[in-house]
């Protein structure tokens, strides 16, 4: 039986992104998508805790979401998990687990979209658990 590497979330878009391109040419766009899961704090209940996970899309999707997303945006990505390992310059290691995507898809609604673009609106946050008497939030 194979492995099977597929992930998916839903959050909202925590910088503006850049349209840069591979040293082939392909045009790809750097995400950081900010994923909230409610956990339980002895002292406060139920807390939001932000995850902040990186996403890198390639090829004209790329090109059509620079043109498009904005910061704030709530989406939702597909695709799979990838491991990179660098060396900066000064010797130091890093290591970071990535998303590349396959899909990613709007869930603003048209009017949310235009209304962050013209800076009336602030992005809305999930709401958190009010009933504190269980261990898990469902």
């Amino acid at each position: 039986m194979a492995d099977l590497n597929t992930v998916s979330i839903t959050g909202r878009v925590t910088m503006e992104p850049e349209l840069r391109n591979t040293r082939t040419g392909t045009p790809l766009i750097n995400l950081r998508v900010v994923v909230n899961d409610a956990v339980r704090d002895d002292a406060e209940g139920w807390i939001q805790k932000p995850n902040f996970i990186n996403v890198t899309v390639f090829g004209p999707n790329a090109e059509n979401l620079a043109r498009s997303l904005t910061k704030g945006s709530r989406i939702a990505v597909d695709g799979r998990l990838s491991w990179r390992e660098w060396t900066t310059d000064s010797g130091t290691k890093g290591q970071a687990l990535d998303i590349v995507a396959n899909n990613v898809h709007y869930l603003d609604t048209k009017e949310q979209a235009d209304a962050r673009r013209s800076g009336s609106a602030s992005p809305a946050t999930s709401p958190v658990p009010s009933d504190t008497s269980d261990d898990v939030p469902f």
